[in-house]
């Protein structure tokens, strides 16, 4: 179980801490709705994704962490594209490997 701590100051005095408790099983989805949202969200094929992948507009979208060659989008892109490539289908048994969350 992991828990987070916060402490903020304000100019009349300190706000209390506060504990937040979470646990793995309030966190994840049900994998049928992981799929679907998948399934809805991702509008390319591999084909598409890979070609929009390769270009040099595609590296530079969205937030750059410091330091890296591509951006955070760029690299969730190449974990969707690899996903596809190994269920090209979209059939829900294919994603039964656990890899199908390309948020890390």
């Amino acid at each position: 179980m992991r828990s987070l701590s916060i402490t903020s100051r304000r100019a009349i005095g300190t706000i209390p801490k506060v504990k937040f408790t979470t646990t793995a099983a309030h966190m994840v989805k049900p994998a049928a709705e992981v799929i679907s949202e998948f399934q809805q969200y991702v509008n390319m094929s591999p084909k598409e994704l890979e070609a929009w992948l390769a270009t040099d507009k595609s590296i530079g979208t969205g937030v750059m962490k410091p330091g890296a060659d591509e951006s955070v989008g760029h690299d969730s892109g190449r974990h969707i594209l690899a996903i596809l490539k190994r269920n090209p289908e979209g059939n829900p048994e294919g994603y039964k490997d656990g890899r199908l969350n390309p948020g890390r």
